[in-house]
């Protein structure tokens, strides 16, 4: 319910906005290809066979000025891997309290690194894509609230998040799609930068839960089935103890780079 209602009165908003605003549109669009070199490797979405699709994307852009501050902002993307299946990747309503404070709320991307907010724009970064490894953590957005604040302190540029919400929807473990669901997720991201560096550092937390019945052990075989053999082999204690269910998770990452060089 709540990833509806957020959703719904940012749509709310943003459709009845040209009444009596401005409405902004902006695009973009990348085409990417890969191969693996080996016939029997398969990698990211990659076999021997060159594919256009896995990574391709488009995406459309809106944001409206509400007037008193306010403004709402939406992004419709498709990507090749969901077979360019149109979603809203972002949907938001923003305050700008003050010139150093600005509060988010909707559906928003999760700062777990530097570049997560802009991954999909493949000209803000140096790379043909994001790193993989890093940032493929199998979900991207939270439906909740986020506060930011950008000041000075000292000779030091701050950029301040505080983010809280929650998450239901797929996720990735070991390199299989599963059913999960987060709850009272919060966390902050901090980036102070300085001449030629900067350092940032980001902290979540929340309670993780996965459906054992959508995580594949094998083909055919998920982890549901394993545990409903544990348990019929007198092991429920063993189940309970590795089955995740409302488990605390944590994610924490830090970097220390120069600024003209990129960094996750």
């Amino acid at each position: 319910m709540l990833k509806k209602s957020l959703i719904a009165a940012t749509l709310s908003s943003l459709l009845a906005a040209p009444a009596y605003a401005d409405l902004t549109i902006n695009g973009f669009a990348s085409i990417k290809a890969g191969v693996t070199l080996d016939g029997d490797d398969t990698l990211y979405g990659y076999d021997d066979s060159l594919d256009f699709k896995n990574e391709s994307l488009f995406a459309v852009q809106l944001m409206s000025d509400l007037g008193e501050k306010l403004s709402v902002t939406a992004q419709l993307m498709g990507r090749g891997a969901e077979d360019f299946d149109v979603e809203f990747e972002w949907a938001f309503i923003s305050y700008q309290l003050t010139d150093e404070i600005r509060i988010n709320a909707g559906r928003l991307r999760t700062p777990f690194y530097k570049y997560s907010d802009f991954r999909d724009v493949g000209y803000a970064y140096d790379w043909l894509r994001v790193p993989q490894s890093v940032y493929g953590l199998g979900f991207d957005n939270i439906e909740g609230i986020s506060f930011y604040h950008t000041t000075q302190l000292g000779s030091f540029d701050s950029n301040l998040q505080l983010i809280a919400g929650a998450y239901d929807g797929d996720a990735t473990v070991s390199g299989n799609s599963v059913d999960a669901e987060i709850k009272n997720v919060l966390g902050v991201a901090w980036e102070l930068g300085r001449d030629w560096y900067s350092l940032r550092a980001a902290y979540l937390r929340g309670k993780v839960t996965i459906d054992a019945q959508s995580a594949q052990l094998q083909p055919g075989v998920t982890f549901g089935d394993f545990f409903t053999g544990l348990s019929g082999a007198g092991f429920a204690a063993l189940v309970n103890e590795i089955d995740i269910n409302e488990e605390d998770g944590a994610f924490l990452a830090w970097v220390l780079l120069p600024t003209k060089m990129t960094g996750c």
